[in-house]
């Protein structure tokens, strides 16, 4: 973003100090009330922005100013102001709208198990209908305005961004709570964790597996989890159906611990 700039002066005042900075009130004259994005004296400026302004001035009635990556969150009044043996500034100075995408999730706090919806959202209108989704740089095969997950759970716990056209947003972190349990068989955390379930039955049966309160996770004699941490933790029993039934067995509790084992665990059904 570039703001072209020149300013006048009476005959025989000296410039001392030249500043730019912006708000969101255009009647405010003071830079210290401001956000400052260039001044004279190199320590007033923040370090964010010490390596993106480059100011073209040099106290010869030139002000131009010119920021790299800018972001919606830097849309406002746009002053500039030089001190000597008086004080001035532009008022109400420009005003500047930003515009870009960001990420927005609904719900804001997200559980396990959620329903999540990531919205890419932008600040003025858009004529392009077809957008792309990022998960730590990785394209995502979704071409909608928003990208919905279902039944979240931590390994979708992640950075995910959008981009419309030749617009990128910045980065989202997709953070997933879950509960923590207290209590039950202690399983290493990082490492993987087997339940093998087995019935003697005829016709075979079919197996179900259920974390008790959250429901079905998996199909099939074994649930594997790959790396297993706290969300995962929680009381399991498996389910054998056929012609004949439904049998299910005890339940089997786990927890985590701090230490890094495999873990085999094999659940009988009577």
């Amino acid at each position: 973003m570039r703001i072209n700039c020149a300013y006048d002066y009476p005959a025989g005042v000296t410039i001392q100090l030249e500043a730019w900075f912006y708000d969101h009130n255009e009647i405010n004259i003071y830079p210290e009330q401001g956000t400052i994005v260039y001044h004279t004296d190199i320590s007033q400026v923040p370090s964010s922005y010490t390596n993106r302004v480059q100011f073209f001035g040099n106290k010869n009635k030139i002000c131009d100013i010119q920021i790299s990556n800018v972001s919606r969150q830097e849309s406002g009044w746009y002053k500039f102001r030089f001190e000597g043996t008086d004080k001035w500034t532009q008022r109400p100075g420009v005003n500047v709208t930003i515009t870009g995408l960001i990420v927005q999730t609904t719900p804001e706090t997200i559980k396990e198990n959620d329903t999540v919806i990531l919205s890419c959202s932008a600040n003025c209108s858009l004529t392009i209908s077809v957008f792309s989704w990022f998960r730590n740089g990785r394209p995502l095969n979704e071409t909608s305005k928003d990208l919905q997950i279902q039944r979240v759970s931590t390994e979708d716990s992640d950075s995910y961004s959008c981009r419309a056209g030749n617009i990128t947003s910045p980065e989202h972190l997709l953070n997933v709570q879950c509960e923590s349990v207290v209590e039950g068989e202690i399983i290493n955390e990082g490492t993987s964790v087997t339940l093998n379930c087995k019935a003697l039955a005829n016709p075979p049966s079919n197996y179900t597996w259920v974390k008790e309160n959250n429901g079905q996770v998996e199909y099939g004699e074994e649930l594997h989890i790959s790396k297993f941490n706290r969300c995962h933790a929680g009381s399991y029993h498996c389910e054998a159906t056929n012609i004949y039934g439904t049998t299910k067995s005890a339940a089997v509790t786990l927890m985590v611990n701090a230490l890094a084992l495999g873990v085999f665990i094999f659940v009988a059904l009577t």
